[in-house]
């Protein structure tokens, strides 16, 4: 829905608005107000550049992709998006483990330690990172130069297939929040958002908390958390891709197929307590006063 609002946004800017639309046919004028039984229509096509064709694909083991070819580009931007796996799925008691469950993903993989995993993506000029935490769900967003497509696949595919998780690269994570906190405190544009999302949703919703999670609940996280939530949530079955740059569709199919078509990892069954746990995200709560 952003990428159509944005385009018609633009579109908006670009064309005259008196070839935007036309009234519509049973359109009625009350003196100088006009009353519309049913919106206008539009009378001009977007351009090509604000409405490019998207391909469809789907991998061996059912991942949709979803592919934008620009011939020009001689990059690709991938995103393995996971929409079920945002921070709304943190159980209670462990508000920040979706969000560091993502970053352990490219903190060592395939083999590779975290230092080596970096270098082999800076070797190629490609950055495997994860994208913005949201409460709705989790992102990896790779960039690379399109003649390292398949070098860069086989990290992106180590990252989500076989991540490390170690002991070591958690704990230094959780020192960084916990540092980036303290900063965070004395922020006072985090602060008025922090108050304000409390306020709005309530402290019994998780959109009425920390989006990055709570510190101490971070910093009681275990690997072992990690591991499940990993295997719940980071799944082909709930995820989909979305491409752009200059490989054909079909070409940037077979290659995401040859390295995330097998992936079939064994089925996860969520525990009666685990779904209990599940904060809730539509808590109402009282008007109260600003304090």
């Amino acid at each position: 829905m952003k990428k159509y609002a944005a385009c018609a946004v633009l579109a908006g800017l670009l064309l005259p608005a008196a070839v935007w639309a036309e009234p519509a046919a049973d359109s009625v004028s009350s003196g100088s107000a006009v009353v519309r039984s049913v919106p206008p229509r539009v009378t001009v096509e977007l351009p090509e550049r604000l409405q490019p064709p998207i391909a469809e694909r789907r991998l061996k083991n059912g991942i949709p992709v979803y592919i934008v070819v620009r011939p020009k580009l001689p990059v690709e931007e991938l995103y393995f998006v996971f929409p079920e796996a945002g921070g709304e799925n943190d159980p209670a008691g462990k508000y920040g483990l979706a969000a560091n469950t993502l970053k352990c993903l490219v903190r060592g993989a395939g083999g590779r330690d975290a230092l080596a995993f970096t270098q082999a993506a800076d070797f190629l000029g490609t950055r495997i990172y994860p994208l913005r935490r949201q409460f709705d769900y989790l992102a990896l967003n790779v960039s690379c130069l399109s003649k390292n497509l398949l070098e860069t696949l086989d990290l992106a595919a180590d990252a989500l297939m076989s991540p490390a998780f170690q002991q070591r690269e958690l704990e230094i994570l959780q020192k960084e929040y916990a540092d980036g906190f303290l900063v965070s405190r004395n922020s006072p544009m985090y602060m008025s958002r922090h108050l304000f999302m409390r306020l709005l949703f309530g402290e019994a919703s998780r959109y009425g908390t920390n989006r990055w999670g709570d510190p101490a609940q971070v910093d009681a996280l275990t690997v072992q958390d990690i591991r499940d939530y990993y295997r719940q949530h980071i799944r082909p079955e709930k995820m989909f891709i979305v491409c752009c740059g200059s490989v054909e569709a079909d070409d940037m199919a077979e290659q995401l197929n040859r390295k995330l078509g097998g992936w079939s990892p064994e089925p996860y069954a969520e525990s009666e307590t685990a779904a209990a746990d599940k904060p809730s995200l539509s808590a109402k709560t009282e008007p109260r006063n600003i304090p």
